[in-house]
């Protein structure tokens, strides 16, 4: 027998990437801040210490890749906020209860 995720289960397993690709309105949710305030200026970059995996050396570094070059897999990591996090929650009790008009609305991939 197959063991699916509850639907409160599969939305807390959805990363918190999918924000970016489901418009999402609660009228809980308060309005996104901005976090980038300025026009982005590639002489003020900072190098942060830690941030880079310890294969990432110059000495093994093989050089520029060539421009076909398909990758096959990426990774994105995303923190939320807790205001996110208590949107998120709000969304997640919302489509439980009957009498919210995003009941059963589940997150649904746009094509």
């Amino acid at each position: 027998m197959r063991n699916f995720l509850a639907p409160r289960e599969l939305l807390l397993a959805v990363p918190s990437v999918a924000a970016l690709f489901f418009p999402i309105i609660i009228s809980q949710a308060q309005a996104p801040v901005p976090r980038i305030t300025a026009e982005i200026d590639n002489s003020q970059r900072t190098a942060i210490k830690g941030n880079h995996p310890p294969m990432a050396r110059a000495e093994i570094d093989a050089g520029r890749v060539p421009a076909g070059t398909k990758l096959q897999g990426i990774s994105v990591v995303f923190s939320r906020t807790a205001a996110q996090d208590a949107d998120l929650e709000a969304l997640i009790d919302a489509q439980q209860d009957p009498t919210s008009p995003l009941y059963h609305k589940w997150l649904t991939c746009l094509s």
